[in-house]
């Protein structure tokens, strides 16, 4: 499985990024074959799709997870086991990077992940923009860099 993720600090766009990508494949003729509102406040999705003949996961959730869990990356190790257990060919995810989760340890997650080509990792970076017209232009970048590695 490749990997897309998605990693910034809250409230940069990553949810909302996500949810473009799915909402565009939708439109372009993907057929939705199993999605599911996660999280506490009802924004973050788990879902996958068949488009263009490859199997496609989405999990919108990136952030650390509630101390109850106690395992701070439950919630992306939760988006990682619903793609493997659809088949997912291609896993597009959320990292939050202020939230106490790292780039460094989420590389070690996925290397010590079965059937995930940690080599196909692609980081897609957003950061926080000052303006509205600032953050529009990043989503329309960003959304066209996505779709150009699926």
């Amino acid at each position: 499985m490749e990997i897309i993720t998605i990693s910034g600090d809250e409230n940069a766009g990553k949810t909302t990024l996500i949810w473009a990508v799915y909402n565009k494949l939708l439109a372009d003729g993907a057929e939705s074959v199993y999605f599911n509102i996660v999280g506490a406040d009802a924004k973050d999705f788990h879902a996958v799709i068949v488009w263009n003949g490859k199997i496609i996961a989405f999990c919108s959730i990136g952030d650390i997870a509630d101390k109850k869990e106690n395992n701070n990356w439950k919630y992306i190790e939760d988006g990682i086991e619903m793609a493997l257990n659809h088949n997912a060919e291609i896993l597009i995810n959320a990292l939050s990077l202020n939230s106490g989760l790292t780039e460094g340890g989420y590389k070690n997650l996925l290397k010590k992940t079965p059937k995930i080509k940690s080599d196909k990792y692609v980081p897609i970076d957003l950061i926080c923009q000052s303006t509205i017209e600032k953050q529009i232009q990043q989503k329309q970048t960003k959304l066209d860099e996505v779709l150009k590695l699926i």
